[in-house]
Order: C-alpha cells, then structure tokens, then sequence
C-alpha cells in the first residue's frame, strides 16, 4: 500500500484524497488537467434568467450562473461526478464544466460514456469534451 506522509503524519494514500492536498499546499507537483467543456458565464447567466433561477439584477449574477450550472449537471446526470472549475486557455481563465481530473491526490474518474453523451445532448453540442489545464 502506498502512503503519503503529510505533517509527520502518515496516511494511505486511498484514504481521503482531498484532506491530504488540503493539508499540504499540494501534494503532487503537477499541472492537473480537466476534461470538459468550456462554458460561458454570460451563456448560463442569460439562461439562467430565462429558466428563473435570478433576475437581471447584477446582484443575483453570481447565484443565477451557479443555479444554472447545478441544474445542466442535473439534466446531464453529472451532478455527483462533475465539477465547474477555472481552467487556462491562450493564458485566460474561463470556465469548465469538468467531468475527468487527472490529479491523483484528488481523482475525478473519467464518466461512463453514456453520462459524457447525455452532457454533450444537453448541451447541445456535437464536440467531444476536451483537456484543459486548471487553474
């Protein structure tokens, strides 16, 4: 088995993945890569508007956007396994909707290929996901 040795204490390296990279400031020195769509704020905003989860008010943006991003996961059957992340493309940040991480101190497995075609139909898109690097 192995282990990972975090503030002189020593854990295996199955056992809570996420509380050893929040222990340390990173376990692994790697650029972590996510699968998944980039997504538009001011795309899930708008339809997040229009399916009633906010008003047009600036003061709902942030929650209208989240709102949407929570049911499209719904819709998809990804909510367990999906993630909504910054990732870096052409030195920007933009937004993902993740649905594979590669960092093995927090492992997100890649989805049964039914689940990757249900997000592609609910997003209306022909594309297969693509990796990005986080941010």
């Amino acid at each position: 088995m192995e282990w990972h040795r975090t503030q002189g204490v020593e854990l295996p390296a199955t056992a809570a993945p996420n509380f050893l990279c929040n222990v340390s400031s990173r376990c692994c020195n790697c650029r972590d890569q996510f699968y998944g769509y980039l997504i538009s704020q001011e795309a899930l905003y708008i339809n997040g508007v229009r399916r009633g989860f906010g008003t047009e008010s600036e003061g709902d943006k942030a929650d209208t956007i989240l709102r949407c991003v929570i049911d499209l996961m719904a819709r998809a059957g990804i909510t367990m396994h999906g993630r909504y992340v910054g990732v870096l493309v052409k030195g920007e940040v933009q937004r993902c909707i993740a649905i594979a991480c590669d960092d093995p101190c927090d492992p997100l497995p890649l989805p049964p290929r039914e689940l990757i075609e249900r997000l592609m139909e609910v997003l209306h898109t022909d594309q297969e996901p693509r990796w990005y690097t986080y941010v």
